[in-house]
């Protein structure tokens, strides 16, 4: 088995330490600091979605998170997963922990890095991913003519 592929410039430790720049900024109270965490993450022109939210740029993404986390002061985000990466794209999951210490939401983004290893796209989708049962048994899927 090959190691991933994670581009000219990008090794796994680096790639994790982007993407730990990246979570610190959604719970950095200072919107000069926040800044400063993205544009060292990020590319200017930076696009982030998620399934309520599309902004694009460093600045509209800092007030997202500005607006964000006025509404849940004292949240914040702890990066859960390896940063699993191959090419120009990973994915890693997150939970926010609200002031209390309690997981208040889990969730998984992908991000689509540059060859100097900033992020240039992210999407964050909110939750575990749903489940889809089938019956192997008799090789059909849950409405009975699919095939997994």
């Amino acid at each position: 088995m090959t190691a991933p592929a994670y581009g000219p410039a990008r090794s796994a430790d680096s790639l994790t330490q982007t993407v730990s720049t990246f979570l610190t900024a959604w719970t950095t109270r200072d919107p000069a600091q926040r800044l400063r965490h993205l544009q060292a993450a990020c590319t200017g022109d930076v696009l982030y979605r998620d399934p309520v939210t599309r902004v694009e740029g460093i600045e509209a993404l800092s007030d997202h998170i500005t607006a964000l986390t006025s509404q849940f002061p004292g949240q914040r985000i702890v990066l859960t997963s390896d940063v699993d990466a191959h090419h120009d794209v990973a994915r890693f999951g997150w939970t926010a922990y609200d002031t209390a210490g309690r997981a208040a939401l889990h969730g998984t983004n992908t991000v689509e890095l540059t060859d100097n290893g900033l992020l240039l796209e992210i999407t964050a989708f909110f939750g575990p991913l749903p489940p889809r049962t089938y019956t192997f048994a008799s090789g059909t899927g849950p409405t009975g003519d699919e095939k997994p």
